[in-house]
């Protein structure tokens, strides 16, 4: 999609996966855009700058970057957020498997209402509070276990 200048600024937070450490994220900041598009791409060239302390960073390595918008927003409030492995898709709604307090082993369902993935994580809106714990890896497995009736209550 076309840049939209006012969705970002200089200081603006970047997420920046290098494909060669299997997508290993770094975190970056905007330090120039380019005054022009290009008109033959619509496309301007962002500086970001990033943190190499191991050197690892190197020219012309392939990588994605993810601007975050800025517009109208001076200081943005924390989200709960979780990775987007950790939400199934049951009976077509976001849903994230809770452990049952004193029941070992035991999960239940519970549907989310989310927001748009941002680097590999989900803001979660509602349905799920901050410290509240959520199987984040595997939870296919339970999804697949619901499925057969094995997956205890939900």
């Amino acid at each position: 999609p076309e840049l939209r200048p006012k969705d970002i600024a200089l200081g603006s937070d970047v997420l920046v996966r290098l494909v060669a450490a299997t997508n290993e994220s770094v975190q970056g900041k905007v330090s120039f855009i380019e005054p022009v598009l290009d008109p033959a791409t619509r496309s301007a060239r962002v500086r970001v700058e990033v943190a190499n302390k191991d050197g690892f960073i190197r020219p012309g390595m392939f990588a994605q970057a993810e601007l975050m918008a800025t517009a109208g927003k001076e200081h943005s409030e924390p989200v709960l957020a979780i990775p987007e492995e950790a939400i199934q898709t049951i009976d077509g709604v976001p849903t994230v498997f809770v452990p049952v307090k004193g029941e070992e082993h035991t999960f239940i369902t519970r549907s989310l209402s989310i927001g748009k993935p941002v680097g590999g994580m989900v803001p979660v809106l509602t349905g799920l509070e901050v410290g509240e714990a959520a199987v984040v890896r595997g939870s296919f497995i339970l999804k697949a276990d619901l499925g057969k009736g094995d997956a205890g209550e939900h």
